[in-house]
């Protein structure tokens, strides 16, 4: 019974809350959270999809989101069907932004391609996303 906080701890902390609501997401292989604009953003991505969720955090509300968004799409492409492979690459906060490097390869020929996506907080909310081809 003495490893029980520290097994309680480490089953807990692969785990966040989706939105408002206080159900776990599990399976997280990929997060990180740090302060932009003021607020506490958290991005992670599950076993599960090739998608990235994207939250800000409700002061003191304990994983709690008070926006959040799932971001599944470049250009019109959705990560799961208009790509062969998609792969979070590199993400990098700032003071104003949340940066996110996406590694796409195409559904024809072998072409793999580079995005860099800008996430910005307006106020309360996440804003639209700034997408860029490097």
């Amino acid at each position: 019974m003495k490893g029980f906080p520290l097994f309680s701890a480490l089953c807990f902390s692969c785990c966040a809350f989706s939105g408002n609501a206080r159900e776990p997401v599990v399976d997280i292989y990929k997060a990180d959270v740090d302060q932009v604009s003021g607020k506490l953003v958290r991005y992670y991505q599950t076993f599960d999809s090739p998608c990235v969720n994207i939250q800000i955090l409700k002061p003191g509300g304990q994983g709690i989101a008070s926006d959040s968004m799932e971001f599944c799409d470049i250009e019109g492409k959705n990560f799961n069907n208009g790509f062969t492979d998609v792969s979070l690459d590199r993400a990098t906060f700032s003071d104003t932004e949340l940066q996110l490097t996406f590694k796409l390869m195409s559904l024809v020929g072998v072409n793999e391609t580079t995005e860099l996506c800008k996430f910005r907080v307006d106020g309360e909310h996440l804003a639209e996303p700034e997408c860029t081809a490097q």
